[in-house]
C-alpha cells in the first residue's frame, strides 16, 4: 500500500492537499501539531486517513512520528511545514 505523508495537514495548503488526495482515493498520513484539527479531517475518511499529531520543530517528535509513519512499505512525502 502506498501512503502519502502530508505535513501541515491541519490547515491551509497542507489540509487542502491532504483532502484532495483523500478525495482521489489515496491513503494519507496527516501530520500536524493540532490533534483536534487533524481529527476534524480524518473522521470523514476513516479507512484512508491516519492522524499523527506531532510538533515537527522538535527533533525528538520528528523521530517518534516518522518511526510510526514509516512502518509501511511504501510512502510519498509531501512537506508543507510553515513556521
Amino acid at each position: 500500500m502506498l501512503i502519502v505523508i502530508v505535513t501541515g495537514a491541519s490547515k491551509g495548503v497542507g489540509r487542502a492537499v491532504a483532502k484532495a488526495l483523500l478525495d482521489a482515493g489515496a491513503y494519507v498520513a496527516c501530520v500536524a501539531r493540532s490533534k483536534v484539527m487533524l481529527d476534524s479531517l480524518v473522521k470523514y475518511y476513516p479507512s484512508q486517513a491516519f492522524a499523527f499529531a506531532y510538533d515537527l520543530s522538535d527533533p525528538d517528535e520528528i523521530n517518534i512520528c516518522f518511526k510510526k509513519v514509516f512502518q509501511k512499505d511504501k510512502y510519498l512525502f509531501i512537506n508543507d511545514i510553515d513556521y
